[in-house]
């Protein structure tokens, strides 16, 4: 798969116009996956911020940075990779995942069952059905 930029992003952030066209490969949040082409997110974890792999995904050739605010540290300026920021990212990461794997869910039925006795026994006839 891959789509551009502009078409990923759109509704969620700006994409600089000179960025817009460029095709992303595939989105990863692990820095020890990213491939060329990539659009990496920069999401805190329990423990650190994805940004403190940023060299790693620069040097895998990742076309993208999509992260997450605070950060306080200056981020390196470079035409070789777009730097994103995008507020409540993670929120947002499951929009842009759709969007770039054709929104899956759309072509799939989804069926939630609740309550408190004969979940299991629903869900297998269900899956009968």
């Amino acid at each position: 798969m891959s789509m551009t930029l502009g078409e990923l992003l759109k509704e969620v952030v700006e994409t600089p116009q000179s960025w817009a066209n460029r095709l992303a490969i595939g989105l990863t949040t692990n820095s020890r996956d990213v491939r060329a082409g990539d659009v990496f997110f920069a999401v805190r974890g329990g423990q650190r911020h994805g940004l403190e792999f940023l060299e790693a995904v620069r040097s895998a050739g990742a076309l993208a940075v999509l992260w997450e605010p605070p950060w306080e540290e200056a981020l390196p300026g470079d035409d070789s990779l777009l730097l994103l920021a995008i507020p409540e990212l993670r929120r947002k990461m499951g929009e842009i995942a759709s969007r770039f794997y054709g929104e899956p869910s759309r072509h799939i039925p989804v069926v939630g069952i609740t309550g408190t006795d004969g979940k299991t026994s629903c869900a297998h006839f269900l899956a009968q059905a």
